[in-house]
C-alpha cells in the first residue's frame, strides 16, 4: 500500500513537468510565423502538454511499480517532499506576483504623483506637453492636472494622479519628448491608510545620464471617500 501511494504521488507531483516540457517544445514549433500561426501552436500547446501530462502519470506509475526495487521507496519518498516543496514555493511566488486589487469601503485609492522639471529638458514646450506620465502598475484611471501647474525656482511641476483598481507594481513611466524615463515608488504592496508625500527622487532609469538631474518625481498614496477630491 505504501509503496503504491508512494508511486502515485510520485506520478502526479511530476506530471506537470511533462506538460511543461511537452507544451514548450509545442510552442517553440511556432517560430515566427503569422499570428493564427502563433495562436494555433498556443492551444496545441496547451492541449498536447494535457495529455502529455496525462500520459506520464500512467506510464511512469507503471513502470516504477513493475521494475523498482523497495530499497529505493525511501529516495523517492524524498524526492518527493523536495518536488512538493518546490511547487508550493513556486505556486506562492506566483500569488505573490498577482496584481493586488484595492478596495477601500466607501472610499476610493488614488496615488498623486507630482513630476518636477528643469525648464532646460522642456526645450521651450510646456512640461503638459513635453511630458506623458503613466502608471504601468496594473489597473488604473489616469488624471493629468494641467491647470495646477506651478513654478519653483527654475523648475516646473506637473501634479497628477490616478484612481487605483488593481496593482502589481508600483512603478511610474515618464515620456519626455518621447524619451522613456522610469521611475519605481517605495511603497507597500497594499497600504493601508493615507500617507504624506515622499521625498523628490530621481529615475530608476533612464538612457539619457543628464536626466536624473532634470527631472525628478514625489508620490503619496490616498486614502479618498466618495465624492471628495
Amino acid at each position: 500500500m505504501e509503496r503504491s501511494l508512494t508511486l502515485a504521488v510520485t506520478a502526479l507531483l511530476t506530471a506537470p513537468l511533462a506538460f511543461l516540457l511537452f507544451a514548450w517544445l509545442t510552442a517553440s514549433m511556432a517560430g515566427k510565423g503569422g499570428s493564427d500561426i502563433v495562436i494555433g501552436y498556443a492551444y496545441s500547446s496547451a492541449l498536447l502538454g494535457m495529455v502529455a501530462a496525462v500520459a506520464w502519470v500512467f506510464l511512469l506509475y507503471f513502470v516504477a511499480n513493475r521494475f523498482l526495487s523497495a530499497p529505493f521507496l525511501k529516495y523517492i519518498q524524498l524526492v518527493d517532499a523536495a518536488l512538493l516543496a518546490g511547487w508550493l514555493l513556486a505556486w506562492w511566488m506566483h500569488l505573490d506576483r498577482q496584481p493586488q486589487k484595492f478596495t477601500y469601503a466607501q472610499s476610493r485609492p488614488i496615488l498623486e504623483v507630482e513630476l518636477r522639471a528643469s525648464a532646460s529638458v522642456l526645450l521651450g514646450k510646456s512640461i503638459e506637453d513635453a511630458c506623458y506620465i503613466q502608471f504601468t502598475g496594473g489597473e488604473n484611471f489616469n488624471l493629468p492636472h494641467p491647470e495646477r501647474v506651478r513654478k519653483e525656482e527654475d523648475a516646473i511641476i506637473l501634479p497628477w494622479e490616478t484612481t487605483l483598481f488593481t496593482v502589481k507594481e508600483w512603478e511610474v513611466r515618464v515620456f519626455l519628448h518621447d524619451q522613456l524615463v522610469t521611475f519605481v515608488l517605495n511603497l507597500p504592496k497594499e497600504p493601508a491608510h493615507t500617507m504624506i508625500w515622499s521625498e523628490w527622487s530621481n529615475p530608476t532609469s533612464t538612457d539619457d545620464e543628464l536626466l536624473p538631474q532634470s527631472l525628478m518625481l514625489r508620490y503619496r498614496f490616498r486614502v479618498v471617500p466618495y465624492g471628495s477630491q
